[in-house]
Protein backbone atom coordinates (compact mmCIF):
# COMPACT_ATOMS: atom_id res chain seq x y z
CA UNK A 1 0.00 0.00 0.00
CA UNK A 2 1.25 3.51 -0.85
CA UNK A 3 1.94 5.88 1.99
CA UNK A 4 -1.10 7.81 3.20
CA UNK A 5 -0.65 11.58 3.30
CA UNK A 6 -2.07 13.11 6.49
CA UNK A 7 -2.40 16.80 7.33
CA UNK A 8 -2.99 17.92 10.94
CA UNK A 9 -4.74 21.28 11.09
CA UNK A 10 -4.70 23.62 14.09
CA UNK A 11 -6.22 27.10 14.05
CA UNK A 12 -4.02 28.52 16.81
CA UNK A 13 -0.47 29.76 17.26
CA UNK A 14 -0.31 28.81 20.96
CA UNK A 15 1.01 25.61 22.48
CA UNK A 16 -1.35 23.86 24.89
CA UNK A 17 -2.95 20.47 25.51
CA UNK A 18 -4.48 19.91 22.08
CA UNK A 19 -1.24 20.97 20.42
CA UNK A 20 0.72 18.50 22.57
CA UNK A 21 -1.56 15.71 21.42
CA UNK A 22 -1.24 16.69 17.76
CA UNK A 23 2.55 16.77 18.06
CA UNK A 24 2.65 13.37 19.74
CA UNK A 25 0.55 11.83 16.99
CA UNK A 26 2.79 13.29 14.28
CA UNK A 27 5.99 12.12 15.97
CA UNK A 28 4.70 8.60 16.57
CA UNK A 29 2.97 7.81 13.26
CA UNK A 30 4.48 4.86 11.43
CA UNK A 31 6.77 6.45 8.83
CA UNK A 32 6.56 3.37 6.63
CA UNK A 33 2.81 3.86 6.21
CA UNK A 34 2.20 7.61 6.55
CA UNK A 35 3.55 10.97 5.46
CA UNK A 36 2.49 13.56 8.03
CA UNK A 37 2.37 17.36 7.85
CA UNK A 38 1.11 20.01 10.26
CA UNK A 39 -0.61 23.31 9.51
CA UNK A 40 -0.91 26.02 12.15
CA UNK A 41 -1.24 29.78 12.53
CA UNK A 42 2.46 30.59 12.89
CA UNK A 43 3.93 32.07 16.06
CA UNK A 44 5.13 30.05 19.04
CA UNK A 45 3.48 26.87 17.81
CA UNK A 46 5.18 26.97 14.40
CA UNK A 47 8.58 27.51 16.00
CA UNK A 48 8.06 24.72 18.51
CA UNK A 49 6.89 22.17 15.94
CA UNK A 50 9.81 22.97 13.65
CA UNK A 51 12.21 22.57 16.56
CA UNK A 52 10.70 19.11 17.08
CA UNK A 53 11.50 18.26 13.47
CA UNK A 54 7.92 18.27 12.15
CA UNK A 55 7.00 19.41 8.63
CA UNK A 56 5.01 22.55 9.41
CA UNK A 57 3.01 24.87 7.16
CA UNK A 58 1.99 28.41 8.15
CA UNK A 59 -1.64 29.24 7.37
CA UNK A 60 -4.49 30.71 9.42
CA UNK A 61 -7.16 27.98 9.52
CA UNK A 62 -9.83 30.36 10.81
CA UNK A 63 -9.92 32.88 7.96
CA UNK A 64 -12.46 32.20 5.24
CA UNK A 65 -11.44 34.73 2.60
CA UNK A 66 -11.02 33.32 -0.94
CA UNK A 67 -7.22 33.64 -0.92
CA UNK A 68 -6.85 31.72 2.31
CA UNK A 69 -9.23 28.97 1.20
CA UNK A 70 -7.41 28.75 -2.14
CA UNK A 71 -4.07 28.47 -0.34
CA UNK A 72 -5.37 25.59 1.78
CA UNK A 73 -6.77 23.77 -1.25
CA UNK A 74 -3.40 24.29 -2.98
CA UNK A 75 -1.67 22.57 -0.05
CA UNK A 76 -4.15 19.68 -0.19
CA UNK A 77 -3.47 19.15 -3.89
CA UNK A 78 0.30 19.65 -3.76
CA UNK A 79 0.74 17.17 -0.90
CA UNK A 80 -1.98 14.82 -2.19
CA UNK A 81 -3.57 14.89 1.27
CA UNK A 82 -6.06 12.08 1.87
CA UNK A 83 -6.74 12.59 5.61
CA UNK A 84 -7.22 15.96 7.31
CA UNK A 85 -7.03 15.60 11.09
CA UNK A 86 -8.54 18.85 12.40
CA UNK A 87 -8.09 19.78 16.06
CA UNK A 88 -10.96 21.77 17.56
CA UNK A 89 -14.09 23.38 16.19
CA UNK A 90 -12.46 26.16 14.17
CA UNK A 91 -10.07 23.87 12.34
CA UNK A 92 -12.83 21.32 11.69
CA UNK A 93 -15.25 23.86 10.20
CA UNK A 94 -12.45 25.34 8.08
CA UNK A 95 -11.51 21.92 6.68
CA UNK A 96 -15.18 21.21 5.89
CA UNK A 97 -15.73 24.56 4.15
CA UNK A 98 -12.59 24.14 2.07
CA UNK A 99 -13.57 20.62 1.04
CA UNK A 100 -16.68 22.06 -0.61
CA UNK A 101 -14.45 23.92 -3.08
CA UNK A 102 -11.56 21.46 -3.32
CA UNK A 103 -13.00 19.21 -6.00
CA UNK A 104 -11.96 16.14 -4.02
CA UNK A 105 -13.27 14.42 -0.94
CA UNK A 106 -10.38 14.19 1.49
CA UNK A 107 -11.50 12.62 4.74
CA UNK A 108 -11.94 14.83 7.80
CA UNK A 109 -11.28 13.70 11.35
CA UNK A 110 -12.69 16.26 13.80
CA UNK A 111 -10.83 15.92 17.11
CA UNK A 112 -12.52 17.61 20.07
CA UNK A 113 -10.22 18.05 23.06
CA UNK A 114 -12.52 19.97 25.39
CA UNK A 115 -15.96 19.58 26.89
CA UNK A 116 -18.69 20.29 24.38
CA UNK A 117 -20.60 22.77 26.54
CA UNK A 118 -19.90 25.28 23.78
CA UNK A 119 -22.75 23.66 21.84
CA UNK A 120 -25.16 25.57 24.09
CA UNK A 121 -23.76 28.92 22.95
CA UNK A 122 -25.28 30.96 20.15
CA UNK A 123 -22.05 31.86 18.35
CA UNK A 124 -21.94 31.35 14.61
CA UNK A 125 -18.98 28.97 14.77
CA UNK A 126 -20.63 26.77 17.37
CA UNK A 127 -23.89 26.72 15.44
CA UNK A 128 -22.16 25.79 12.18
CA UNK A 129 -19.99 23.11 13.75
CA UNK A 130 -22.89 21.75 15.76
CA UNK A 131 -24.98 21.46 12.64
CA UNK A 132 -22.30 19.90 10.45
CA UNK A 133 -20.63 17.58 12.97
CA UNK A 134 -22.32 14.63 11.28
CA UNK A 135 -20.64 15.66 8.02
CA UNK A 136 -17.16 14.90 9.36
CA UNK A 137 -16.01 11.42 8.49
CA UNK A 138 -15.12 10.75 12.13
CA UNK A 139 -15.43 12.68 15.39
CA UNK A 140 -12.89 11.85 18.09
CA UNK A 141 -13.70 12.65 21.71
CA UNK A 142 -11.15 12.07 24.45
CA UNK A 143 -13.32 10.27 26.99
CA UNK A 144 -16.62 8.55 27.67
CA UNK A 145 -17.86 11.59 29.59
CA UNK A 146 -17.36 13.74 26.52
CA UNK A 147 -18.97 11.06 24.35
CA UNK A 148 -22.13 11.17 26.46
CA UNK A 149 -22.32 14.95 26.16
CA UNK A 150 -21.67 14.78 22.43
CA UNK A 151 -24.48 12.31 21.87
CA UNK A 152 -26.89 14.21 24.13
CA UNK A 153 -26.26 17.70 22.75
CA UNK A 154 -25.16 17.09 19.18
CA UNK A 155 -27.54 17.63 16.31
CA UNK A 156 -28.37 14.43 14.44
CA UNK A 157 -25.47 12.48 15.97
CA UNK A 158 -24.41 9.38 14.09
CA UNK A 159 -22.85 6.96 16.58
CA UNK A 160 -20.93 5.25 13.77
CA UNK A 161 -19.04 8.53 13.23
CA UNK A 162 -18.04 9.08 16.86
CA UNK A 163 -15.22 7.28 18.63
CA UNK A 164 -13.61 7.59 22.04
CA UNK A 165 -9.82 7.72 22.11
CA UNK A 166 -8.60 8.74 25.54
CA UNK A 167 -5.51 10.94 25.62
CA UNK A 168 -2.08 9.39 25.99
CA UNK A 169 1.41 10.55 26.90
CA UNK A 170 4.88 9.70 25.69
CA UNK A 171 6.34 8.30 28.89
CA UNK A 172 9.78 7.00 27.88
CA UNK A 173 12.10 8.07 30.68
CA UNK A 174 9.35 10.03 32.43
CA UNK A 175 9.29 7.88 35.55
CA UNK A 176 13.00 7.52 36.18
CA UNK A 177 12.84 9.25 39.54
CA UNK A 178 12.58 6.92 42.54
CA UNK A 179 10.84 7.53 45.84
CA UNK A 180 14.08 8.47 47.59
CA UNK A 181 14.72 11.35 45.18
CA UNK A 182 11.09 12.43 45.58
CA UNK A 183 11.60 12.56 49.32
CA UNK A 184 14.78 14.59 48.94
CA UNK A 185 12.95 17.13 46.79
CA UNK A 186 10.30 17.63 49.45
CA UNK A 187 12.88 17.89 52.22
CA UNK A 188 14.86 20.51 50.28
CA UNK A 189 11.87 22.83 49.80
CA UNK A 190 10.94 25.53 52.30
CA UNK A 191 7.21 25.19 51.70
CA UNK A 192 4.54 22.80 50.50
CA UNK A 193 3.65 23.61 46.88
CA UNK A 194 0.20 23.50 45.33
CA UNK A 195 0.64 23.92 41.58
CA UNK A 196 -1.56 24.73 38.60
CA UNK A 197 -0.53 24.53 34.94
CA UNK A 198 -2.83 25.69 32.17
CA UNK A 199 -4.49 28.62 30.46
CA UNK A 200 -5.85 31.37 32.70
CA UNK A 201 -9.34 31.34 31.24
CA UNK A 202 -12.87 30.96 32.57
CA UNK A 203 -13.16 27.19 31.89
CA UNK A 204 -10.17 26.64 34.20
CA UNK A 205 -12.08 28.18 37.13
CA UNK A 206 -9.11 30.05 38.58
CA UNK A 207 -10.92 33.23 39.67
CA UNK A 208 -13.47 31.56 41.99
CA UNK A 209 -10.75 29.14 43.12
CA UNK A 210 -8.34 31.92 44.09
CA UNK A 211 -11.16 33.76 45.83
CA UNK A 212 -11.71 30.67 48.00
CA UNK A 213 -7.98 30.37 48.68
CA UNK A 214 -7.95 33.99 49.87
CA UNK A 215 -10.90 33.30 52.19
CA UNK A 216 -8.84 30.47 53.69
CA UNK A 217 -5.54 32.33 53.81
CA UNK A 218 -4.10 30.13 56.55
CA UNK A 219 -3.98 27.30 53.99
CA UNK A 220 -0.87 28.98 52.59
CA UNK A 221 0.92 29.12 55.93
CA UNK A 222 4.15 27.24 55.15
CA UNK A 223 2.82 26.69 51.63
CA UNK A 224 2.78 28.32 48.22
CA UNK A 225 0.40 28.35 45.28
CA UNK A 226 2.32 28.34 41.99
CA UNK A 227 0.35 29.25 38.85
CA UNK A 228 2.04 28.37 35.56
CA UNK A 229 0.53 29.78 32.38
CA UNK A 230 -1.09 32.90 30.96
CA UNK A 231 -4.39 34.04 29.57
CA UNK A 232 -7.21 36.54 29.67
CA UNK A 233 -7.78 36.20 33.44
CA UNK A 234 -4.17 37.05 34.32
CA UNK A 235 -4.78 40.71 35.27
CA UNK A 236 -7.72 39.82 37.51
CA UNK A 237 -5.77 37.06 39.23
CA UNK A 238 -2.75 39.28 39.82
CA UNK A 239 -4.95 42.02 41.24
CA UNK A 240 -6.69 39.55 43.57
CA UNK A 241 -3.34 38.24 44.81
CA UNK A 242 -1.94 41.73 45.36
CA UNK A 243 -5.00 42.84 47.34
CA UNK A 244 -5.17 39.67 49.43
CA UNK A 245 -2.05 40.14 51.52
CA UNK A 246 -0.88 36.73 50.24
CA UNK A 247 1.15 37.99 47.30
CA UNK A 248 4.36 36.44 48.68
CA UNK A 249 2.67 33.04 48.75
CA UNK A 250 1.03 33.17 45.31
CA UNK A 251 3.56 32.82 42.51
CA UNK A 252 2.84 33.61 38.85
CA UNK A 253 5.45 31.69 36.86
CA UNK A 254 4.29 32.63 33.34
CA UNK A 255 4.26 30.34 30.30
CA UNK A 256 6.88 27.60 30.54
CA UNK A 257 8.27 24.99 28.19
CA UNK A 258 9.76 22.98 31.06
CA UNK A 259 6.41 21.73 32.39
CA UNK A 260 7.82 18.50 33.82
CA UNK A 261 10.47 20.42 35.73
CA UNK A 262 7.78 22.51 37.35
CA UNK A 263 5.65 19.48 38.09
CA UNK A 264 8.57 17.86 39.88
CA UNK A 265 8.66 20.90 42.17
CA UNK A 266 4.97 20.60 43.05
CA UNK A 267 3.65 18.48 45.88
CA UNK A 268 0.13 18.40 44.40
CA UNK A 269 -1.33 19.46 41.06
CA UNK A 270 -4.61 21.33 41.57
CA UNK A 271 -7.09 21.62 38.71
CA UNK A 272 -10.21 23.63 39.64
CA UNK A 273 -11.60 23.56 36.08
CA UNK A 274 -15.34 23.95 35.59
CA UNK A 275 -15.12 22.56 32.04
CA UNK A 276 -12.59 20.04 30.70
CA UNK A 277 -11.98 17.15 28.36
CA UNK A 278 -9.21 14.86 29.57
CA UNK A 279 -6.38 17.30 30.39
CA UNK A 280 -2.88 16.36 29.32
CA UNK A 281 -1.52 18.04 32.45
CA UNK A 282 -3.09 15.27 34.57
CA UNK A 283 -1.16 12.65 32.60
CA UNK A 284 1.99 14.74 32.94
CA UNK A 285 1.50 14.94 36.71
CA UNK A 286 1.10 11.16 36.78
CA UNK A 287 4.35 10.79 34.84
CA UNK A 288 6.10 12.97 37.42
CA UNK A 289 4.65 10.91 40.28
CA UNK A 290 2.50 13.73 41.64
CA UNK A 291 -1.03 13.39 43.04
CA UNK A 292 -3.83 15.43 41.49
CA UNK A 293 -6.80 17.23 43.03
CA UNK A 294 -9.52 18.23 40.58
CA UNK A 295 -13.23 18.80 40.10
CA UNK A 296 -15.06 15.86 38.53
CA UNK A 297 -15.90 17.44 35.16
CA UNK A 298 -15.70 16.20 31.58
CA UNK A 299 -13.52 13.10 31.37
CA UNK A 300 -11.17 14.04 34.23
CA UNK A 301 -12.31 11.01 36.25
CA UNK A 302 -11.08 8.62 33.58
CA UNK A 303 -7.46 9.40 34.44
CA UNK A 304 -7.81 10.72 37.97
CA UNK A 305 -9.10 7.86 40.11
CA UNK A 306 -10.44 9.05 43.45
CA UNK A 307 -8.28 7.93 46.38
CA UNK A 308 -5.95 6.10 43.96
CA UNK A 309 -3.77 8.78 42.33
CA UNK A 310 -5.46 11.81 43.85
CA UNK A 311 -8.92 13.08 44.69
CA UNK A 312 -12.00 13.98 42.69
CA UNK A 313 -14.32 16.62 44.10
CA UNK A 314 -17.90 17.27 43.04
CA UNK A 315 -17.93 20.14 40.57
CA UNK A 316 -18.35 23.50 42.27
CA UNK A 317 -17.84 22.25 45.84
CA UNK A 318 -15.01 24.62 46.75
CA UNK A 319 -15.30 23.90 50.47
CA UNK A 320 -14.58 20.21 49.82
CA UNK A 321 -11.74 21.20 47.50
CA UNK A 322 -10.13 23.25 50.29
CA UNK A 323 -10.59 20.38 52.77
CA UNK A 324 -8.73 18.04 50.44
CA UNK A 325 -5.97 20.60 49.98
CA UNK A 326 -5.51 20.65 53.76
CA UNK A 327 -5.53 16.86 53.90
CA UNK A 328 -2.89 16.56 51.20
CA UNK A 329 -0.71 19.19 52.84
CA UNK A 330 -0.56 16.94 55.91
CA UNK A 331 -0.40 13.76 53.83
CA UNK A 332 3.21 12.69 54.27
CA UNK A 333 3.61 9.19 52.87
CA UNK A 334 0.14 9.41 51.32
CA UNK A 335 1.63 11.70 48.68
CA UNK A 336 4.25 9.09 47.78
CA UNK A 337 1.63 6.33 47.49
CA UNK A 338 -0.70 8.44 45.33
CA UNK A 339 2.22 9.40 43.10
CA UNK A 340 3.37 5.82 42.64
CA UNK A 341 -0.19 4.77 41.79
CA UNK A 342 -0.37 7.51 39.18
CA UNK A 343 2.81 6.39 37.45
CA UNK A 344 1.60 2.80 37.35
CA UNK A 345 -1.80 3.82 35.98
CA UNK A 346 -0.20 5.96 33.28
CA UNK A 347 2.00 3.12 32.10
CA UNK A 348 -0.81 0.57 32.07
CA UNK A 349 -3.61 2.62 30.49
CA UNK A 350 -2.34 5.83 28.90
CA UNK A 351 0.78 4.90 26.94
CA UNK A 352 1.22 5.80 23.27
CA UNK A 353 1.28 2.32 21.73
CA UNK A 354 -2.43 1.56 22.06
CA UNK A 355 -3.32 5.16 21.28
CA UNK A 356 -1.37 5.17 18.02
CA UNK A 357 -2.77 1.79 17.03
CA UNK A 358 -6.28 3.27 17.18
CA UNK A 359 -5.27 6.41 15.27
CA UNK A 360 -3.49 4.47 12.52
CA UNK A 361 -6.35 1.98 12.16
CA UNK A 362 -8.75 4.92 11.77
CA UNK A 363 -6.59 6.54 9.09
CA UNK A 364 -6.31 3.30 7.14
CA UNK A 365 -10.05 2.70 7.32
CA UNK A 366 -10.87 6.22 6.09
CA UNK A 367 -8.27 5.94 3.33
CA UNK A 368 -9.78 2.67 2.08
CA UNK A 369 -13.20 4.34 1.98
CA UNK A 370 -11.80 7.34 0.12
CA UNK A 371 -10.01 5.14 -2.40
CA UNK A 372 -13.14 3.12 -3.12
CA UNK A 373 -15.14 6.30 -3.77
CA UNK A 374 -12.50 8.03 -5.89
CA UNK A 375 -13.57 8.02 -9.57
CA UNK A 376 -11.19 6.35 -12.07
CA UNK A 377 -8.79 8.60 -13.91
Amino acid sequence: MAKINVLHVLSTNRFSGAEKIAGQICRNLNGDSFNVHVLCNGGELLRRYRKEGLDVLDLNASRYDPWNVAAFIGIIRRLDVRIVHAHGARASVFALVCRTFAGRRYRIVSHMHGCRQWRKSKGLLSAVDGYFAHRYDMNIVCGTGMYSRFMEQGRRPDASKVMVISNALEIEGAAERDDRSSGRERAAKDAFVYGFIGRFSKPKGLIPFLSKIIENGDLLDDARLVLVGDGEDMKTLRRMAAESGLAQRIVFAGNRDDVLDYLRGFDVLVLPSISEGLPMVILEAMSAGKPVLAFDVGSVGEALRDDINGYLVEAGDYDAFIRHMRRLKDGGEELVTLGKNGRALLESEFGMDRYMEKIEDLYRSLYRDETRERPPC
